[in-house]
């Protein structure tokens, strides 16, 4: 990188060293100055893309991912114009490359990363698609990985609300556009399942795209048998009889044990990484995500111990989490449900209170994932994103996390399965659901390395009072049932 007087300045945002750097755009790794939030902020080139459109096309992707929320989107923060025409996009920071990355490195990838990656990326879809939204960019570059193996989406320049006609078509990299988009049909929420079929095929393969006959003829012996029950339907020529994307995220989460993505120590070109970005039908060059810095000898080890663990990030985005039973990792159960917060209900309450209805054990693994990153983490922040703060689920995780903190102790491997799960009640404000929710084998290593390993426990069955609130269903309670 050149020296600081060839940095742009962006108000707001502090840029550090460059991370991509191309005809069109310069990416560079940045700091809100604010908040203090890791970012990536692309600074394009007045040369080869006028300012007003950049700026247009930025405000139409802001307010498509308005209607969505969730920790599997890279979300376009801000779009700054600049002095010499140019503008800069402030971006979620995804510094863990993407899937064509992993897949050009690594070869196929293990069924069960595949199903880490693909379903949370089907349910993610899926609330786009219940908010009036079509992807309609689908490909292996806009599959994004963070440092910790969540995968996240981007590329929502090609993204239009149902029953639009801009954009005109799809950006997707030819092999993931589905055939009647090929044909020269607009995107539709059965194009969008194609193309994620198409990804899967694409990461089981380590490479290869599905074809455009015979798929169920040739599935079972390219993808094996499980996923090729799935992804059959799902590239059906006939786009009225594939499965919708909620449906599918259920069948993907069934073809494989999920394990934890393994990311390539090593990238041969870090800057490559896409972030999120408008992109146009031409195709622009899109933002590139920051490089990982080097990492110290003590965060490697943190790395490593928490590698089991992250597969759990892949049902972040069920909406939020959950806690068993009665040990220092599952506290037990209050006498009564703590009372909950309030909270104002999203712009899609109604789809959030389907979504339990309709699949109560979803929502519930959702919170179950990521209670279990929070206590993996020691991140009390993190429990926000399955506890209403104040509860008594919060108040009982928190000083576990304390504790762990003070002992210099770590959780390994700790995961937590809904067995069982019956809805009682659902509201636009509430829900109750009786379940059971067992918790495997885990370890629990200690400040000098020494690992003890703890027994798995069956659950019991017990009632969990959830709260509604704009960021999804969290948990408000626990209560003997």
């Amino acid at each position: 990188m050149g020296p600081d007087t060839q940095r742009p300045i962006v108000p707001g945002h502090l840029l550090r060293e460059v991370i991509g750097r191309g005809a069109s755009s310069t990416v560079y790794a940045a700091r809100a100055s604010a908040t203090g939030r890791d970012e990536a902020v692309k600074v394009t080139s007045p040369a080869a893309h006028d300012a007003d459109y950049v700026m247009a096309l930025a405000a139409r992707v802001q307010a498509i991912q308005r209607r969505v929320s969730g920790d599997h989107v890279v979300h376009l923060r801000e779009a700054l114009p600049l002095v010499g025409g140019t503008v800069a996009l402030v971006l979620d920071l995804a510094d863990g490359g993407n899937l064509a990355e992993l897949v050009g490195q690594r070869g196929a990838v293990e069924p069960g990363e595949v199903t880490t990656v693909m379903t949370p990326l089907a349910t993610t879809l899926a609330d786009l698609h219940a908010a009036g939204i079509v992807h309609g960019g689908l490909d292996p570059e806009n599959v994004l990985f963070t440092h910790d193996g969540r995968p996240m989406l981007a590329g929502f320049g090609s993204s239009r609300l149902v029953g639009e006609t801009h954009p005109q078509d799809s950006s997707s990299t030819p092999g993931f556009i589905a055939p009647e988009v090929r044909a020269g049909g607009l995107p539709t929420e059965a194009s969008d399942v194609w193309s994620l079929a198409a990804l899967a095929w694409f990461a089981l393969t380590g490479g290869q795209n599905p074809p455009d006959r015979n798929v169920v003829a040739v599935a079972p012996s390219t993808v094996g048998p499980r996923f090729a029950e799935v992804l059959a339907p799902m590239l059906a020529p006939d786009p009225s009889t594939r499965p919708t994307a909620r449906a599918s995220a259920v069948t993907l989460y069934r073809a494989a044990p999920p394990v934890p993505v393994r990311l390539p120590a090593r990238r041969p070109d870090p800057a490559a990484q896409v972030t999120s970005s408008p992109r146009t039908s031409a195709r622009p060059p899109v933002p590139r995500t920051p490089a990982r810095r080097p990492l110290s000898t003590a965060v490697k080890l943190t790395l490593v111990l928490i590698a089991g663990l992250l597969f759990v990030v892949v049902f972040l985005f069920l909406l939020s989490r959950f806690g068993p039973a009665n040990d220092p990792v599952t506290p037990p159960p209050k006498t009564s449900a703590a009372p909950s917060t309030s909270a104002t209900p999203s712009p899609t309450t109604t789809s959030q209170v389907d979504a339990l209805r309709a699949a109560p054990a979803t929502v519930l693994q959702g919170l179950v994932d990521a209670r279990a990153i929070a206590l993996v983490q020691r991140d009390p922040a993190r429990l926000l994103a399955a506890e209403i703060q104040g509860s008594g689920p919060y108040a009982d995780d928190a000083a576990i996390i304390a504790q762990l903190t003070q002992e210099q102790t770590t959780y390994s491997s700790l995961v937590f399965r809904v067995r069982t799960a019956q809805l009682v009640s659902a509201t636009g404000s509430g829900g109750e659901v009786v379940a059971v929710v067992e918790r495997a084998a885990y370890s629990v290593i200690g400040s000098d390395g020494s690992i003890a390993s703890k027994a798995a426990d069956p659950g019991r069955a017990l009632r969990y009072s959830l709260t509604l609130t704009p960021q999804g269903w969290r948990l408000s309670g626990i209560a003997a049932s």
